[in-house]
């Protein structure tokens, strides 16, 4: 894992936990629809 990622990831708990795991999840989500579709 690079630094710079872990860094993005800890700024990004620090903007909003809930907003940042909502994004996660709606990306896994279209991801899926287009491995399916």
């Amino acid at each position: 894992m690079c630094p710079a990622r872990g860094q993005y990831k800890l700024r990004r708990k620090r903007q909003g936990d809930r907003q940042g795991s909502w994004k996660e999840a709606a990306d896994k989500s279209t991801r899926y629809l287009k491995s399916v579709f």
